[in-house]
């Protein structure tokens, strides 16, 4: 008999609570153990506390506080994983500098389930061939 592995557990970091409720509920649908977050301080934390986290989804404007760059680099600084930024605008200064940080993909909000679930897969396939 197969016995499955513990599930992929995903940081999901975003502001505006009706996005995250739907892409929580995209990803949970997928399988993912998802933790969702609509600080980037919170999410830092629960990182740096918790064992066994896969990989950060993060939208860059995450209004006041750190944005999610500042997120994706705080992490990144104690437990290197794949990083998707989301951002509904176009490439900025905040994606310029997200482009520093290496290993990351970026997501124009807007996209599909498809969509995300592809990317999501991508980081996930790309990590586990290192």
């Amino acid at each position: 008999m197969f016995e499955a592995g513990p599930p992929i557990r995903l940081l999901l970091v975003e502001d505006e609570a009706l996005v995250l409720m739907d892409e929580r509920r995209i990803l949970a649908q997928e399988g993912y153990e998802v933790l969702p977050f609509r600080r980037g301080d919170d999410a830092v934390e629960t990182a740096r506390n918790a064992a066994g986290i896969d990989m950060l989804i993060t939208d860059i404007d995450l209004g006041p506080g750190i944005d999610g760059v500042e997120v994706a680099r705080r992490i990144r600084g104690f437990k290197p994983m794949p990083v998707l930024f989301l951002s509904s605008s176009e490439p900025s200064a905040l994606e310029d500098k997200a482009r520093d940080l290496g290993g990351y993909a970026f997501l124009k909000k807007g996209f599909s389930k498809a969509a995300l679930l592809e990317a999501v897969g991508k980081a996930l396939s790309r990590r586990a061939a290192r």
